[in-house]
């Protein structure tokens, strides 16, 4: 199921930023650090929509910003153990809606 943010997402998105892309951003930008305080700064700028398995917990997101009439992708991820499932594809039709 895909469906846009609510407030108890935060924790998961976060940790998937932490775990997921983070360390992949780190190869470009080694003293990058993540806060809570910056990352739901950045997530009012935009739209975020969650991937959420059969039991509801989120397995994935994306956080989308329209720049100039244009849309920018900022950050997509899902969880390891959730990937070829369908997830990423799914958030972002609903990204680009």
């Amino acid at each position: 199921m895909i469906r846009k943010r609510k407030l108890g997402d935060f924790e998961a998105i976060y940790r998937l930023v932490k775990e997921e892309l983070v360390p992949l951003t780190r190869k470009s930008f080694p003293q990058l650090k993540v806060t809570r305080k910056e990352l739901k700064f950045r997530l009012k700028r935009g739209e975020t929509y969650v991937a959420s398995d059969v039991s509801g917990r989120p397995v994935g997101f994306l956080h989308a910003v329209i720049k100039e009439k244009e849309l920018w992708i900022d950050m997509l991820a899902v969880a390891p153990g959730s990937r070829g499932r369908g997830y990423g594809t799914a958030l972002m039709v609903s990204g680009e809606k």
